[in-house]
């Protein structure tokens, strides 16, 4: 992230099960057990990244825990003049990095709405309605881990490793798990080449 005398500073992010009794999802930046931490990636070394290395060099303060959390999508967004937008609307696992994206794309909507109809508050159920839907199903189907259902898959399927992943998972599947993702995600190619854009130019 930054280059202190010559060293690069990074952010690391670690997904892992804690037992229960563990803090309620509003408790963030809890002070995490750093050995408990390290010792869920043993074995985690390679030629070219030493994982376990990098996770236990790091000062044991900086060693947070946060919780990976979503809430059930409801029936609604816009209330007359007020609208609700990215994470107020959908809130949503991280998954294929949809909670900034789909945010950056309910802002373009919601402009368009709003220079489509003169009256705010049709433009903004009409923002609404154009989008609700999607986001609802995209919440649903992140808690399946989405696109990311591929290396949990791959982990069931040989959870002693596997040399090369078509010996996990064919190319079909693998194309197949992904185009559905981005269909819903409104990303595949088809989508995105035929989509008008949002604004129009005048």
């Amino acid at each position: 992230m930054r280059r202190p005398a010559g060293k690069v500073l990074i952010n690391w992010l670690a997904y892992t099960k804690i037992q229960p009794g563990a803090p309620p999802p509003e408790a963030w930046d809890i002070a995490a057990d750093k050995d408990v931490c390290v010792d869920q990636f043993k074995g985690w070394t390679y030629p070219w990244l030493d994982i376990r290395g990098l996770f236990e060099a790091t000062p044991a303060e900086y060693v947070l825990q946060l919780p990976n959390v979503d809430r059930d999508p409801i029936p609604r967004w816009s209330f007359g003049r007020v609208t609700l937008v990215g994470d107020a609307a959908h809130p949503m696992q991280p998954v294929g990095a949809q909670a900034g994206s789909q945010a950056v794309v309910d802002g373009r909507v919601l402009a368009a709405s709003l220079v489509a109809l003169r009256d705010p508050i049709e433009a903004l159920a009409l923002y609404q309605d154009q989008r609700i839907a999607a986001m609802n199903d995209l919440i649903i189907r992140n808690r399946s881990l989405g696109l990311e259902s591929i290396l949990q898959t791959a982990e069931e399927r040989a959870p002693q490793g596997f040399t090369n992943i078509h010996d996990v998972m064919s190319q079909e599947e693998l194309e197949s798990t992904a185009l559905d993702f981005k269909k819903a995600a409104g990303f595949d190619l088809e989508t995105v080449n035929s989509r008008e854009s949002f604004l129009v130019k005048r």
